[in-house]
């Protein structure tokens, strides 16, 4: 089984996302995350961009997808289930937490 979607990623670029998984419920874990809008949960905007990063450890290389809202810097990270398929985590704002501050 093959399923596509078609999105459009800003003003001008258009990404295709194709499962060929062949069992139906699997295939649509992994392409669902794409057929939700572009739209940050916190400020309502759909001015949003997409990043990637990369990440290695001692545990291995991690790759992280990330839409981004243009407007108040929230961000979303794709999550990955441990029996596979992806979801999109809440938008929020990163909030280093403070270090070296201690009560007098």
């Amino acid at each position: 089984m093959e399923i596509k979607v078609t999105k459009k990623l800003g003003e001008n670029t258009t990404v295709e996302f194709k499962s060929t998984e062949p069992e139906f419920k699997k295939a649509m874990c992994e392409i669902v995350p794409f057929t939700q809008p572009d739209y940050c949960s916190l400020c309502k905007s759909t001015k949003i961009m997409y990043e990637t990063n990369k990440s290695t450890t001692d545990k291995g290389t991690f790759i992280y997808i990330k839409r981004r809202c243009l407007q108040c810097q929230a961000q979303s990270t794709l999550g990955e289930y441990k029996g596979g398929g992806y979801f999109w985590k809440a938008f929020e704002i990163y909030q280093p937490k403070e270090q070296g501050v201690t009560g007098e």
